[in-house]
């Protein structure tokens, strides 16, 4: 298969790190945005085989774009959770004000293909209002400044992706952390929430086969559900993780209340992806304990490190 050009934004990024590697490996050329003094220890070689684009400024931004080789698709994955008590302008800045000008860029450019990036939750979910907000405003500003234009514009609905090297506040890690390091019972809700848990893997792979089959998509379609299609209870899921963690602490479910509001049920019709022959080809069982290996491998390293 011919090989592109892409330009991604939040390379750095969970996601974007395993999706950057799968991209370089292909052998296509790989244009990545960053700010300067952006950490890049984590992409470790990969780093080097990339094209770096300072996007601090304004100024710096637009000028930088004229300098870039003829660009295949645009990636966009960079977001703000607006966590920490970060301000509603930076979480609009970069959710909203930026990618509007890397696409309007696109389309100046005629980019055959802008892929965003969104969540599977919804404005009305009670926790990071200004996160769901303005994702959901950048994909009603993103159809309507691409209607009639030579980009095509689409958004990937991610569910709950989970793998190696993935951010260690999120959930996922800080489960296997307390799995293998808790030296008390492991408090949690009833995990009765049903959540379609996706691997890392799979959803690189879904960026990848709508990037390579983007025409073959129905024009009338915005948004891509991204999942396996099946819902897991979260109790079901943390014990799977404890198994592969070796059941060395008990779980306590339960001993937190659950949040008001919270989703009770959440998965994804992967029908649109199954039609460009994309199904997730990684089990629960496999993807948990591929992430608990990853995560025993790791820590391994940390040690070496510091001895």
């Amino acid at each position: 298969m011919k090989s592109k050009t892409y330009l991604i934004t939040g390379a750095t990024g969970f996601i974007g790190r395993h999706l950057l590697k799968s991209l370089v490996e292909s052998g296509n050329r790989v244009v990545a945005t960053r700010r300067r003094g952006s950490d890049l220890s984590s992409l470790g070689a990969l780093a080097n085989q990339v094209q770096w684009v300072n996007v601090d400024s304004d100024q710096s931004f637009p000028e930088s774009l004229c300098e870039l080789p003829s660009v295949s698709v645009i990636l966009h994955l960079a977001t703000a959770y607006g966590r920490n008590s970060q301000a509603v302008s930076d979480v609009v800045q970069t959710n909203v004000q930026f990618p509007l000008r890397l696409l309007e860029w696109g389309i100046q450019n005629r980019v055959g293909l802008f892929l965003n990036t969104d969540t599977c939750f919804t404005t009305d979910y009670p926790y990071l209002r200004p996160y769901t907000l303005s994702k959901q405003q950048f994909i009603e500003w993103g159809k309507q400044l691409s209607a009639d234009s030579e980009t095509r514009f689409l958004t990937i609905e991610l569910q709950h992706p989970y793998g190696p090297g993935d951010s260690e506040g999120k959930f996922v890690p800080w489960l296997i952390d307390q799995c293998l390091h808790a030296e008390r019972p492991v408090g949690l809700t009833s995990g009765e929430q049903e959540k379609d848990f996706i691997y890392v893997d799979d959803v690189v792979a879904a960026y990848r086969v709508i990037c390579d089959s983007a025409e073959a998509i129905p024009v009338d379609t915005n948004v891509i559900p991204c999942g396996t299609g099946q819902s897991v209870r979260v109790r079901d899921f943390v014990e799977f993780v404890g198994r592969a963690c070796g059941n060395r602490v008990p779980l306590d479910f339960g001993a937190i209340d659950q949040r008001p509001g919270e989703v009770m049920r959440s998965v994804a019709d992967p029908a649109i992806l199954n039609a460009l022959d994309w199904l997730p080809g990684v089990s629960l069982e496999q993807g948990i304990e591929r992430t608990v290996q990853a995560h025993h491998h790791r820590a391994d390293c940390g040690d070496r490190g510091r001895r």
